[in-house]
């Protein structure tokens, strides 16, 4: 989740000399420093936070990037974005860029990361290590929002999103079977959920500037991936030899999250699945399970969540106890 200007910082990707004393100030003027991602929040006094905003400012400013892909080379959006001298292609982004905050602000989430605050790959010296959402352990936004902690004893990451973990690290709700067609687990739920508004807004811009009929050969794949048109036959029309380790994530991951996360909506919502993806997105922008909890309620009995979604070797609380 991008914006389309820069952060305050203004040199992303090396490291600032951060004055504490500054930090201070801006921490007493907004509480809301530039290194927050969107609905984050700094704890303790005034002086704790300035020292966690301190912290978290060097720490987001620089990437290690390059050791978990050592075979990848990263640049900021930013400056990605100023070598395109191609004016439609500026516009592609320009539109998407839009259509998300619009999208996003609808949903409750006014607040997007800057783009010098956003990792690309550009270029790999291999071809197994193909970057991008479909490469293993892609997890480029996931380091720029790595959190400073100062806990007391065990750290353990009780929530992300809508999902829960117990004193033991285990999660909610249980992994799908392989086999699965649709899923019952909120990490999927949550990531299909996403994913489906990106390749929605892709999907728009696409018909919107009708790139559809100026994608190469090769990339059809991947054009219809991202804007959310792939379909399980379109794998059969890769030549024997052609398919590589990224069709075959690609095709992993429509099995797995895109196609699971459909079937779930049309079960649970049938006539009204686009409702309840909806407030899914909401709870996993806001925290707050409340709306979602209760339309599921009213459409399959009291306490629905728990029992659509709670495992059995889960043993922590439910949500709202």
């Amino acid at each position: 989740m991008v914006l389309t200007g820069q952060s305050s910082r203004g040199s992303a990707g090396v490291a600032p000399t951060v004055d504490r004393t500054s930090a201070v100030l801006t921490l007493g003027r907004s509480l809301t420093p530039s290194c927050l991602g969107p609905n984050e929040h700094l704890a303790g006094d005034l002086a704790e936070q300035s020292e966690l905003a301190y912290l978290l400012a060097a720490r987001r400013a620089t990437t290690a990037l390059d050791q978990a892909h050592p075979h990848v080379t990263f640049s900021l959006l930013h400056w990605v974005l100023d070598t395109w001298v191609d004016d439609a292609a500026r516009e592609v982004f320009r539109q998407g860029a839009y259509l998300l905050a619009d999208r996003y602000r609808e949903l409750g989430l006014s607040q997007l990361l800057p783009i010098d605050r956003v990792w690309v790959g550009v270029r790999s010296i291999r071809s197994d290590a193909f970057g991008g959402f479909h490469h293993p352990n892609q997890g480029y936004r996931h380091l720029q929002l790595a959190s400073v902690i100062t806990p007391e004893g065990q750290v353990i990451r009780s929530r992300y999103g809508i999902n829960w973990r117990d004193l033991q690290g285990r999660t909610y709700s249980a992994r799908d079977r392989d086999d699965a067609t649709s899923t019952r687990n909120l990490g999927i739920v949550m990531e299909g959920a996403t994913d489906r508004e990106a390749r929605t807004i892709a999907a728009a811009v696409a018909d919107r500037l009708g790139l559809a009929g100026r994608v190469a050969v090769h990339d059809r794949l991947a054009f219809r991936d991202t804007t959310g048109r792939l379909e399980p036959a379109d794998f059969d029309h890769v030549e024997p030899g052609v398919a590589t380790l990224f069709h075959l994530a690609m095709a992993g991951y429509e099995h797995g999250v895109g196609a699971r996360y459909q079937c779930f909506l049309a079960e649970m919502g049938g006539a009204d699945a686009e409702t309840l993806h909806e407030l899914i997105v909401g709870a996993v922008i806001t925290g707050d399970l409340a709306k979602l909890a209760g339309w599921l309620d009213q459409r399959h009995g009291s306490r629905a969540f728990p029992r659509i979604f709670r495992s059995p070797a889960y043993t922590g609380p439910d949500p709202g106890e």
